[in-house]
C-alpha cells in the first residue's frame, strides 16, 4: 500500500495490498479500497467508489494514478523493519 502526499483517511477503512492512493485524496469512512485510486478524488463504499473528483490547481501539473493494478514495489534493503527495531521505554517514575 502507497499513500502519496496529502492522503487523509477516515475510520475504519481498509485498503488492500498492491493499492496506491494519489495525492490530495480522501478516503471515506469504513471504505474497501480494492483498486488504485487517483489523486484528488473522495471514495466511499464496499467497494470504494469515487464520489466527486477535486480540481487540478492551477500552475500544478496533473500527476494523477495511472488507470489499471498498481506495481509492487521492490522492498528497500536499506529499511530496517519496524519489528527489528528497539524502542527505548522511559525510566520508571522513583
Amino acid at each position: 500500500m502507497v499513500l502519496e502526499d496529502n492522503v487523509w483517511v477516515g475510520g475504519q477503512v481498509t485498503v488492500l495490498k498492491g493499492v496506491t492512493v494519489g495525492r490530495d485524496s480522501v478516503l471515506g469512512r469504513g471504505a474497501v479500497v480494492r483498486q488504485s485510486v487517483p489523486a484528488r478524488v473522495v471514495v466511499i463504499g464496499n467497494p470504494a467508489k469515487i464520489v466527486k473528483r477535486f480540481p487540478v490547481p492551477d500552475g500544478q501539473a496533473d500527476r494523477s494514478v495511472p488507470d489499471g493494478p498498481a506495481k509492487r514495489a521492490e522492498p528497500d534493503p536499506t529499511v530496517q523493519a519496524l519489528s527489528d527495531v528497539a524502542i527505548p521505554l522511559p525510566a520508571p517514575p522513583p
